[in-house]
């Protein structure tokens, strides 16, 4: 697959889509802290892929925060993940709206 032979190079790899709407930074009274380039911000889909060995060294570090992929366990521990383009028609159901 695209995933296997562009993880070569890196400790991981995930499929992305650049994202189209405005993102914005807001602190604990809703107030705007400011706007991310979106150029720079992607959607990450599944599957993702990983090297065994700094997969599992990331399982077995603690982390003090809330992980929402394995990719922010590679990056916690300043492993290279690269990001290659995601398909529009791969969407992730995470919630029940999700389906529709």
């Amino acid at each position: 697959s695209h995933l296997i032979e562009q993880s070569k190079d890196s400790d991981g790899v995930i499929p992305g889509i650049v994202e189209t709407d405005t993102i914005k930074i807001i602190n604990e009274n809703r107030q705007v802290e400011k706007t991310l380039d979106r150029n720079q911000v992607y959607k990450i889909q599944t599957p993702q892929i990983f090297s065994y060995g700094v997969l599992k060294e990331a399982y077995n570090h603690h982390f003090e925060y809330e992980v929402t992929d394995e990719a922010m366990l590679l990056e916690a521990l300043g492993k290279s993940v690269k990001v290659i383009d995601g398909e529009d028609q791969n969407i992730k159901i995470t919630t029940l709206n999700d389906t529709y």
